[in-house]
């Protein structure tokens, strides 16, 4: 099983627009470890022992050691994705300790470190499960393997001297130098732990082993529309069947991007057919419903989650796994990026929501909030977080869709290609609109489009669900 633990970073202007909006990226966690201040040597075994077969590792209370001599039958291919540029400032030893733990400074140089950070793609491992019966002996010691790979390049500096103290790769790099081998140095891992070496006992018809003894067998699935409970068996899921819903009319004319920033444009006209959608975000007491039954997977608590106590908030640090179970388990789906942008839109083509007024990046509104934005200090490295759902009455658009510019940017079920290739072979998958993070009117905007991998999950991101009129009914009221 994978635990996938991200640290907030706030994000900076990137230099290089042609890189898209800069956004926050993962620091180390015990199996998704950033590698930037592993030894250039250590980092260059890993990479000659992953071109031997699958890499074991032993991960042991934040410390991870390379064995050397144990590749496992099999590869990693890359894959690349759209290039994306963090930059990051440092300002305390404490979160300098935090994110680089083999990064040995003085106390006076840890408080103005720069990170640039340029993501490529990733080195993907053939096989995304191994058993420790595979292990020789000689690697017994071996708990995890790499299952990827993420691959660009990095710096690290002192703001103050400008003088390099990490640095790796090519932090030019572009789409067309991502296969060049200075657009590939290695800078996070994705362990996947192995299999218990203990089988389970064999247990009587009808039981199943638990981890510790034989119990009954109990079918825990249950129709659309009702969850498993204890003792009971399925019952109504009254949660999910309040969900507000509004049809949202076919249009064969709907303008989509904008001309700047790369990623959303060119501007182009495309159709969209009717369809369904939330009037709100997903909210923790909604998601409870799909946990309890046993559907979906709890999302992770740490500073800035929801889970699992902010009922009225939306549901926020799931990755894009977890969205999709959601919105099946309510006989839904994750929305296209262009239903997305359709909501907000409208017949007008409204660059916002609620019309065409920017909102005040300076201060707070002058009558009110118009979105659930602003509300993360970068420096502190924490915030009010969330809003509740449907709080803020100027964030609705004109087809009756609430809390589209704040509070959380939203997972879809489009592939995050861009609108010159809607093809691309890419395991990113689209993000939309803005966050409580967010400061810049640009976020807010109905054409702002970022990307993260499917495992991505963050304080900012949450989701809704749509689906096509026949199945949904009739709309809701906002």
């Amino acid at each position: 099983m994978r635990r996938l633990i991200f640290l907030l970073l706030a994000s900076c202007a990137s230099s290089s627009p042609d890189l898209g909006s800069p956004r926050s990226f993962v620091v180390p966690s015990a199996d998704r470890p950033l590698i930037l201040d592993w030894p250039a040597a250590d980092r260059a075994a890993l990479s000659a022992e992953s071109s031997h077969g699958l890499v074991l590792v032993r991960s042991d209370d934040g410390k991870i050691e390379l064995l050397r001599g144990c590749a496992i039958d099999g590869s990693y291919r890359f894959s690349a994705t759209a290039p994306k540029r963090y930059q990051e400032s440092i300002r305390s030893e404490v979160d300098l300790s935090v994110t680089f733990p083999l990064l040995t400074l003085r106390a006076a140089n840890a408080t103005n470190v720069r990170v640039d950070l340029v993501v490529n793609g990733t080195f993907e491992a053939s096989r995304r499960h191994l058993s420790s019966a595979e292990i020789p002996p000689a690697c017994a010691r071996a708990t995890h393997f790499v299952a990827a790979m993420t691959a660009g390049a990095f710096a690290v500096a002192n703001e103050a001297s400008t003088r390099s103290l990490l640095e790796d790769g090519d932090l030019t790099c572009a789409a067309a130098g991502a296969d060049r081998p200075e657009c590939r140095a290695l800078v996070r891992l994705e362990l996947a732990r192995l299999d218990a070496p203990d089988a389970a006992p064999e247990c009587p018809a009808g039981t199943k082993w638990d981890g510790s003894a034989c119990v009954a067998r109990v079918d825990r699935i249950c129709p659309a529309g009702t969850h498993f409970v204890i003792d009971v068996g399925c019952a109504r899921d009254e949660v999910a069947a309040a969900a507000e819903i509004v049809t949202i009319p076919a249009t064969k004319s709907l303008s989509i991007g904008a001309g700047y920033p790369p990623n959303a444009s060119p501007i182009h006209m495309i159709a969209v057919g009717a369809f369904s959608i939330d009037v709100a975000e997903v909210s923790v007491a909604s998601y409870r419903s799909c946990v309890d039954a046993g559907r979906c997977t709890a999302p992770e608590t740490r500073p800035g989650c929801n889970w699992p106590d902010k009922l009225s908030h939306p549901v926020n640090c799931v990755d894009w796994n977890q969205a999709q179970a959601y919105c099946a388990f309510a006989s839904r789906r994750l929305p296209t990026e262009e239903e997305w942008e359709r909501a907000v839109r409208g017949d007008d083509g409204r660059p916002f929501p609620w019309g065409t007024t920017e909102p005040n990046a300076f201060g707070p509104e002058p009558s009110g909030e118009r979105a659930c934005w602003k509300r993360w200090d970068a420096v502190a490295r924490s915030g009010d977080g969330t809003c509740p759902v449907k709080s803020i009455a100027p964030d609705v658009s004109a087809l009756g869709v609430r809390d589209l510019a704040g509070s959380v940017e939203e997972w879809t079920a489009s592939p995050f290609c861009p609108y010159r290739d809607p093809t691309c072979n890419t395991r990113e998958r689209t993000i939309r609109g803005g966050s409580w993070r967010s400061r810049s009117v640009s976020e807010l905007q109905a054409w702002t489009r970022t990307g993260g991998l499917p495992s991505d999950r963050s304080p900012f991101l949450g989701f809704r669900c749509a689906g096509t009129p026949e199945v949904t009914g009739t709309a809701g009221t906002p």
